[in-house]
C-alpha cells in the first residue's frame, strides 16, 4: 500500500509531492483526484505517465527553487478553474511538494481573494510553503498585480482564510482542515 502524503487545501484542491509509484496514483484516485498540475520539470515524461493513468494533466514545469512566470501561472489557473467548474478535484505537485507547490497554490488562493498572509497560512498544515527569496518576491509582485488589476486599495484583500475566497464564480473556496491521505483503503 502507498503512504502518499496528500493534503487537502480546499474541497477541490490538494497538494503533495511527486507520485513516484503506481500505488501513489491509486491513492490519489481513491481520494477523488482526477486532475493534476505537474510542476516538475526534472521528470521529463512523468506528465505523460500521469495522463496514461487516466488523469487530466496540466504540465507546467518550474525549475527547482525557482518561481513561476506570472502570465504562464495565470494560464494554469484558468485551466484549474475550468477543471474545478467541471467537478474535477486537482492535485498540485512538484518533486517534494514544498517550495514550487506552495508558491503556486498560494498565488492561486490569492487570485481567489485571499491576501498573501492568509494564503500562506492556509498552507500551514502542509509542507507546501514558499521557501526561497525568489518565490516570496514573486508572491509580493503578484499581490501588487492583483490589487492593480482589481483596482483594490491595499486593505481590500482578506487576510482571513475563514472568510472564504469566492471571486465572482459562485463557489466558496474555503481552506479546510480535511484529513490527510496517509490512510490505506
Amino acid at each position: 500500500m502507498s503512504n502518499y502524503p496528500l493534503k487537502w487545501i480546499t474541497d477541490d484542491l490538494a497538494v503533495g509531492c511527486v507520485p513516484m509509484f503506481q500505488p501513489d496514483l491509486d491513492v490519489m484516485k481513491q481520494h477523488g483526484i482526477d486532475a493534476i498540475v505537474n510542476l516538475c520539470g526534472e521528470f521529463f515524461d512523468l506528465h505523460e505517465i500521469q495522463a496514461e493513468a487516466g488523469f487530466k494533466v496540466y504540465f507546467f514545469p518550474i525549475l527547482d527553487e525557482c518561481a513561476p512566470d506570472m502570465a504562464a501561472m495565470e494560464a494554469a489557473f484558468a485551466w484549474m478553474d475550468t477543471a474545478i467548474a467541471k467537478g474535477n478535484k486537482i492535485l498540485v505537485h512538484c518533486r517534494f511538494g514544498i517550495g514550487r507547490t506552495g508558491t503556486f497554490v498560494a498565488a492561486y488562493l490569492m487570485q481567489h481573494g485571499l491576501g498573501m498572509k492568509a494564503a500562506v497560512k492556509a498552507l500551514k498544515h502542509t509542507r507546501a510553503n514558499p521557501t526561497h527569496y525568489c518565490q516570496w518576491k514573486m508572491l509580493r509582485k503578484y499581490k501588487k498585480k492583483l490589487k492593480s488589476d482589481n483596482g483594490l486599495p491595499e486593505d481590500r484583500a482578506t487576510e482571513d482564510p475563514e472568510a472564504g475566497m469566492s471571486k465572482n464564480r459562485g463557489r466558496n473556496f474555503r481552506p479546510n482542515e480535511r484529513p490527510t491521505s496517509n490512510i490505506e483503503h
